[in-house]
């Protein structure tokens, strides 16, 4: 029998300008949770606003994380887009 794996990603998006992060993940977070096809919450650390996802039950398979990944990205570059900002390239 396989290892029992589970997973809580965190993340955030890095932005060249400064001043607008916390208000873009909110919004970034609030635009995937209103599309109902994934739902995930926030934390502080640090003073760092991220964003988490947990992922994991002893069913997941890819398309649980390919999916909604897709989803972020697709939000993040509409909220990105009504806020006229740009993410920082690494």
């Amino acid at each position: 029998m396989a290892p029992r794996r589970f997973a809580l990603v965190c993340f955030r998006l890095k932005l060249k300008q400064e001043g607008k992060g916390r208000e873009l993940k909110s919004r970034l977070l609030m635009a995937v949770n209103e599309s109902g096809l994934a739902f995930m919450t926030h934390a502080v650390v640090g003073g760092i606003y991220i964003i988490r996802y947990a992922v994991g039950s002893t069913l997941t398979e890819t398309r649980h994380w390919d999916n909604p990944w897709e989803l972020i990205q697709e939000k993040a570059q509409l909220v990105l887009q009504e806020l006229g900002l740009a993410l920082e390239e690494d």
